[in-house]
């Protein structure tokens, strides 16, 4: 059902059943209409998810599959994401037996989440028990954590970076009935270090299609699941607690060993929740923008994660051209290598260190698809669409902040790779043409949407902040009237409205 759905979302009304309610207009007027309701495979599937886990992920995944369904009408409120998404917040219920079992809800789901973030966190002692830990992860919800600064190209020495690396991992227990309630959850870890078996995989899979799914088609949902947070107890010793965030419970997960597929599941979910801007008309205080907070906060925890080893790029080019001086890393890829016959495969060393970049080259490059760079890209795009490109971004520890090294590993590592451009390195070999395509089409947006987002400053110094929205208007609507670009202006215009006077600053000074 979840791949039929998958391939046609229109066929998923299909597994719905409708009903109809009555609703209060005017002055105790009653009206009614057709709302979608849980069909009798979705009352008995919820029946036996509640007796024992083994159903879960069927559950789940029937569940996200359900989200992908139209309404009744052609109001967001209706559609099957919305519907899910009632019964998952608590206001609706699936079964009218509603006291006869436990709900599963949205706390659980991340409470689920936490607990395999937890589970899988490495050890003290492992080798990637050195990077950034889903713990602190969590934790930096309430205090940002910097690392020590120095004269490094990038960051300081005492910087580090996160194990993100794939693997196939084994789990022995559900997370529902470990305890992970929303009402109480330690950090501590246990003795021996869980992975995660085909159940949890499945689970855990389920699990992020369901959160994307859903917020993808609800702006309720999303604005509900960013609210979420799971009361939490540091394991010092101390009973210090903290406050875990969807979107910190999120990046936890990404901390952790955990296979290509699902890494590449939680980058869609973190960028599927953070497309909501404050609405239109909303009172707005000075100095603040109509950027969403959620992405502003994704960029800081994407940073404090170090998925581009940003500490690393100054070596980026030595290990590309095979010498020891350090160049620019823009040079990536267009070196010329003289013996063209013996090309390397790779240009960094099988170092989880490297992240993201050893995760294409080492883990993905193995069998020829890149799942989890593809999310990682969208989400990329995802949250230069949303948030800009903060020229902060970083500058507690960085010497050169802002989202430059971003914008570099797609356009001098990936796309190089992915086209066979690069001239001394060999290409990304691809399991299909539809992988090949998959990948370069994500790395392509994510230069889309940097194009797109940035706005030329004025060659006037002189010219205020309004002058320039002004300005920039015109040039919109000059390209909509004069060249005929009117059905395609919001794709590649970004909204007066979107551009704050930080950024245009930031963009004057890049500018010179």
């Amino acid at each position: 059902i979840s791949c039929i759905c998958a391939c046609n979302p229109d066929g998923a009304q299909a597994f719905w059943s409708t009903a109809e309610e009555q609703h209060v207009v005017g002055e105790g007027q009653l009206e009614v209409s057709v709302v979608l309701a849980p069909s009798r495979c979705l009352r008995m599937l919820d029946l036996i998810q509640a007796e024992s886990d083994s159903a879960l992920f069927v559950y789940l995944s029937f569940l996200s599959s359900l989200a992908l369904s139209g309404g009744t009408d052609d109001k967001e409120s209706s559609n099957g994401a919305s519907m899910i998404h009632s019964f998952l917040s608590g206001s609706r219920t699936i079964n009218n037996q509603s006291e006869r079992h436990m709900h599963f809800n949205w706390n659980n789901a991340f409470s689920a989440i936490r607990w395999y973030a937890e589970q899988l966190s490495p050890e003290e002692g492992d080798d990637s028990s050195k990077n950034v830990s889903s713990d602190r992860i969590r934790r930096s919800n309430t205090t940002m954590e910097t690392t020590e600064s120095s004269s490094t190209y990038y960051y300081g020495a005492g910087g580090s970076s996160t194990a993100n690396t794939s693997g196939t991992n084994s789990s022995t227990s559900s997370p529902i009935r470990q305890g992970t309630s929303s009402s109480s959850y330690s950090s501590g870890q246990d003795t021996k270090r869980k992975e995660l078996d085909d159940v949890g995989r499945s689970t855990l899979m389920s699990l992020l299609c369901l959160i994307s799914n859903v917020a993808t088609r609800s702006a309720a949902a999303r604005e509900f699941i960013l609210s979420i947070q799971l009361p939490a107890m540091d394991s010092d010793g101390t009973g210090a607690t903290y406050q875990d965030g969807s979107l910190e419970i999120l990046f936890s997960l990404l901390t952790v060993p955990i296979p290509p597929e699902i890494q590449g599941l939680a980058f869609m979910a973190i960028a599927n929740l953070i497309r909501s801007r404050p609405a239109d008309g909303t009172p707005m205080t000075s100095g603040e923008t109509k950027k969403s907070p959620a992405a502003l906060r994704a960029w800081e925890l994407l940073e404090i994660c170090q998925f581009i080893p940003i500490k690393l790029l100054s070596q980026y080019s030595s290990y590309a051209a095979g010498t020891s001086a350090a160049t620019s890393m823009s040079t990536f890829g267009r070196q010329q290598n003289q013996g063209t016959g013996n090309l390397p495969a790779t240009c960094f060393p099988q170092s989880s260190e490297y992240m993201m970049i050893y995760q294409l080259e080492h883990v993905e490059a193995e069998v020829g698809t890149y799942p989890a760079t593809e999310g990682f890209l969208f989400l990329l795009s995802t949250l230069v669409k949303y948030a800009g490109c903060p020229s902060n971004l970083g500058s507690q520890w960085r010497l050169r902040p802002g989202c430059a090294p971003y914008i570099e590993y797609v356009t001098d590592f990936v796309l190089p790779r992915a086209t066979g451009m690069s001239k001394n390195v060999k290409s990304l070999p691809f399991a299909s043409v539809a992988d090949e395509c998959r990948l370069i089409n994500r790395a392509m947006e994510v230069v889309e949407a940097v194009l797109v987002r940035y706005v030329v400053p004025p060659i006037s110094e002189k010219k205020s902040f309004d002058e320039i929205k002004a300005q920039y208007n015109s040039n919109v609507k000059a390209a909509e009237i004069e060249l005929g670009l009117a059905p395609i202006i919001p794709e590649i215009f970004c909204s007066a409205e979107d551009i704050d006077e930080e950024d245009m600053t930031a963009a004057i000074q890049d500018f010179r």
